[in-house]
């Protein structure tokens, strides 16, 4: 509802073109009461590849990694007196393994994508950020790689790494069919500070995700669910079928319930949502303490910035 064209322009571009739009975005669910913001990066491992159906990037790569980092902290500071924490995020390039034959050096995808991931971090990590989130991701190969160029670039970065699951033949899988163990594999070679799942699932469908999730990662490391809000075409870019604020909180707070240690948004997340979200954990963890105060820091779970089955799955499966 901002006049954003995704057939014209990545998001990536407004960091140059229309900076208002995402300070005053950012500065929207700092006011609703988020804990954590991701700046609006999804996209610079995506952009800039040879091939007709390729975009270019807006600007080059330090260029948009501060402008990025600097319009999420300026949006949150402008909206609340104690900003929310700001993290960076990466989404999958889509590419697959077999393209790019052509390269400089013939190098393939994965070297290429590592080499990027390297320097990204490096960059989010001199503008003072303190973990990048990889989400959506749902390759196997291309994780591997660009976890791989994340530690390199950014040794002391906390790295999250979030999955996108939909019941599939052989129970939850990725959108390229890789089974969730094949995933969970990943993971353990990957060893991420934070685990997720997001997109593709509405909150109220993705409680499997979560619960499966929870039984890998035990007491490990902490599990994050970023339910899309509504229903979506392709690619999350088709008109939604809306999702109240009301709606939504419900089922968001049954993912805690599940084993998320934080939730947020995906797709169609706007700042009412995640108000609507604040306050039912806000009033939750006043209800625990007596006489009625509150207790935020102890109970609320992060509402994340972003941009997006009806039976477990069996984590030991193809």
């Amino acid at each position: 509802d901002r006049g954003l064209d995704l057939r014209a322009a990545p998001p990536e571009a407004w960091l140059l073109q229309r900076p208002e739009a995402v300070r005053a975005l950012h500065a929207e669910f700092a006011r609703a009461g988020a804990d954590v913001l991701q700046t609006n990066t999804f996209g610079l491992l995506r952009l800039g590849w040879p091939g007709p159906r390729q975009s270019p990037l807006p600007a080059e790569l330090p260029v948009l990694v501060e402008a990025a980092v600097r319009l999420c902290r300026e949006g949150a500071a402008a909206a609340v007196e104690a900003p929310p924490e700001v993290i960076a995020c990466l989404g999958p390039s889509g590419l697959r393994e077999d393209q790019l034959d052509d390269a400089p050096g013939g190098r393939s995808p994965a070297a290429l994508l590592e080499e990027r991931a390297e320097l990204l971090a490096a960059l989010f990590a001199a503008q003072g950020v303190q973990a990048l989130h990889l989400e959506t991701w749902y390759q196997p190969w291309e994780l591997i790689a660009v976890a791989r160029g994340v530690r390199a670039g950014a040794p002391l970065l906390s790295l999250f790494c979030s999955l996108t699951l939909n019941p599939g033949h052989s129970g939850l899988e990725t959108p390229s069919g890789t089974s969730l163990a094949s995933m969970l594999r990943v993971l353990e070679q990957v060893s991420p500070d934070l685990i997720g799942v997001n997109c593709s699932q509405q909150a109220r469908r993705m409680i499997p995700s979560v619960t499966a999730l929870r039984a890998w990662a035990g007491a490990r490391v902490p599990v994050l669910a970023q339910p899309q809000v509504g229903a979506f075409g392709a690619d999350c870019r088709g008109g939604a079928k809306e999702e109240t604020p009301a709606k939504y909180t419900t089922d968001a707070l049954r993912l805690l319930g599940a084993g998320a240690s934080a939730v947020g948004g995906c797709c169609g997340c706007t700042g009412e949502h995640l108000a609507a979200l604040r306050g039912a954990l806000d009033g939750a963890a006043a209800s625990e303490v007596p006489g009625g105060s509150d207790n935020r820091g102890a109970a609320a779970a992060p509402a994340i910035d972003n941009r997006g089955a009806d039976a477990a799955p069996n984590p030991e499966g193809p």
